[in-house]
């Protein structure tokens, strides 16, 4: 369990991460795409790590996130749908 609750930590610290070069890029700044890469490479290992934690399989769970999006998103995403969405 400590090792479930730290990937998640350390997921949404990445995910963090992540956001800040869009933000800063807002601010008018450049965006380094290495070093980009090299955090949504910190973010995969730790949604992987979280996958294999919980007994999952990570092409299972991509290949059911396509399906379920497929279906509620038939012709690609539509900004109605999303908002008058039927669970």
């Amino acid at each position: 369990k400590d090792k479930i609750i730290h990937m998640c930590c350390m997921a949404m610290s990445e995910l963090g991460e992540v956001c800040s070069f869009f933000q800063k890029e807002r601010q008018g700044h450049e965006i380094d795409h290495q070093k980009l890469k090299l955090e949504l490479g910190d973010l995969m290992f730790a949604v992987n790590e979280l996958i294999s934690f919980t007994g999952n399989n990570a092409n299972e769970v991509a290949q059911l996130n396509i399906r379920k999006l497929r279906q509620r998103y038939p012709n690609g995403f539509e900004e109605a749908k999303s908002v008058n969405r039927s669970e």
